[in-house]
């Protein structure tokens, strides 16, 4: 997909839906033009490093959260990693906020 730039965009490549457009469109683009225009030397760099090793109930909680991150993003309509990225899901799965 490429980046939207224009409001007939968002609805043409179906980013957003046309209530969504009218809601948030103008802002989003705004926010993306406003992105786009970071040079490449000021974008922030993902940390590189290695992976915790899981427990058996840790890769459980991952899975759960992971199954209703997809539920959710679903019925929103929106991509799974935007409502709930995977780092997120890991670090919630490891503070475990519910218990």
């Amino acid at each position: 997909m490429k980046r939207p730039l224009r409001l007939e965009e968002l609805e043409t490549e179906k980013v957003l839906s046309r209530q969504q457009i009218d809601r948030y469109g103008t802002r989003l683009l705004q926010e993306i033009h406003r992105a786009m225009a970071i040079p490449d030397e000021d974008l922030p760099v993902y940390p590189l490093g290695t992976k915790p090793d899981m427990s058996p109930l840790l890769r459980k909680r991952v899975k759960a959260l992971k199954t209703w991150r997809d539920m959710r993003a679903k019925s929103l309509g929106v991509e799974s990693g935007i409502l709930l990225n995977n780092a997120l899901i890991n670090a919630l799965a490891l503070k475990n906020p519910g218990r």
